[in-house]
């Protein structure tokens, strides 16, 4: 499969996923996380500090803007045709302004209090008086605000980015491998974006859950109760927000090197189709033929179970290893094998390491590839030391 032919496969995915959303009960509640709508709690009238008034209409004005910039850059790309060079080009340069809007809307979601548990736990628990009660709950519509103000963004430019880049994709050459790199490259950006929004959302409508009933209590005659039962709460949710963030990068290069395994495939597909070609003249070539086949579908299988996440990475590791250990006894010594084996063994080993074992290896060798380097053996000797504990951890 060609590289443009997965990569839209993988926009067709991505558009089917962000319509379920809509579907999704606990999405749905966040899409309407308007500035209007009911808070987890919200001061009194005459109660809210100077300041607190002052940053909710700076808040507002930020977010008119940021929706009429999200909302123009629709706007103008939807009013070019892709079809045009130019037009293109500008369609592209319109995409990255919405990554910046992307990069700037995740930076922002991570200062919010009310995805911080362990600081909402020990200000929960500290609480002895409605003073204290009420100094919460201003914090709480604070940071509160300010995590509805990122929703509507971040979700419309990721939207729009696999929108527009399924509308543009057909018209890219094949052989184009910059434009196809940078656009890959947006696309997984926006996909980490809505992945990681989609989770926080969900975590957000727990704490909501949690923390708008203990915050009700204007008075403190139910107050241990309640505070008891927050915290009980609180404790029981499983996924924290330093887990969802790191779970998105986690998810986002996992990506990238789903895509590095889809280019070395094609490269095996186009070697076996080879093989296959010379067999049907030369019956010398019959054996490596059938071998190279089965190494193909064997390495085909075993990438599609573990990026759908229906294989461990250490089985994706040992499956991979033994179909290659097989397939170099008798592939080595045609032309080209024995590097392209090499290659796929160190893309197999990126992906179980998350990108950690190239990094060594340039470190140490000097390149990104093991079998090119001389005395390659004594050097893999330590790479492999230093890589065996990440993968045990990784495969866990």
């Amino acid at each position: 499969m060609k590289d443009r032919d997965f990569f839209y496969r993988k926009l067709i995915e991505q558009q089917q996923y962000i319509a379920s959303l809509y579907k999704d009960h606990v999405w749905a509640k966040g899409r309407r996380l308007l500035l209007s709508s009911e808070f987890m709690f919200a001061p009194l009238p005459g109660a809210m500090p100077p300041f607190l008034g002052m940053s909710h209409l700076h808040a507002k004005q930020v977010d008119s803007v940021q929706k009429v910039s999200v909302q123009e850059l629709v706007k103008e790309i939807r009013s070019l045709d892709s079809h045009k060079q130019q037009d293109y080009k500008n369609i592209i340069l319109a995409l990255k302004k919405l990554i910046n809007v992307i990069n700037n809307e995740q930076a922002f979601l991570t200062g919010h209090l009310v995805t911080d548990e362990k600081m909402l736990k020990e200000r929960v628990a500290s609480i002895q008086s409605k003073e204290e009660l009420e100094r919460l709950g201003q914090d709480i519509y604070r940071d509160e605000f300010a995590f509805r103000l990122n929703v509507n963004p971040l979700f419309c430019a990721g939207e729009a980015i696999t929108d527009f880049l399924h509308s543009v994709l057909p018209y890219i050459e094949s052989d184009d491998k910059d434009s196809l790199k940078e656009m890959r490259q947006m696309y997984l950006q926006a996909e980490s974006a809505i992945e990681m929004l989609t989770q926080v959302l969900k975590k957000y409508d727990e704490l909501k859950a949690c923390i708008k009933p203990f915050m009700s209590q204007r008075d403190c005659t139910e107050l241990e109760a309640k505070r008891e039962a927050c915290i009980s709460v609180l404790q029981s949710i499983h996924e924290k927000y330093g887990d969802i963030a790191a779970i998105s990068a986690e998810k986002l290069k996992k990506r990238q090197l789903e895509f590095e395994f889809e280019e070395v495939l094609e490269k095996v597909k186009l070697e076996t189709a080879h093989l296959a070609r010379l067999a049907k003249t030369n019956a010398q070539y019959a054996t490596a033929s059938r071998e190279a086949e089965v190494l193909y579908q064997s390495l085909k299988t075993s990438g599609e179970n573990y990026f759908s996440n229906k294989m461990s990475a250490k089985d994706f590791n040992g499956q991979c290893n033994t179909a290659l250990r097989t397939a170099e006894k008798t592939l080595n010594g045609y032309y080209g094998w024995r590097e392209l084996l090499a290659a796929i063994g160190c893309v197999v080993t990126s992906i179980v390491t998350l990108g950690f074992a190239p990094v060594i290896s340039k470190l140490t060798t000097g390149s990104f590839r093991f079998f090119n380097v001389p005395g390659a053996k004594e050097i893999l000797k330590p790479i492999e030391n230093e890589v065996t504990p990440v993968l045990d951890a990784v495969a866990s």
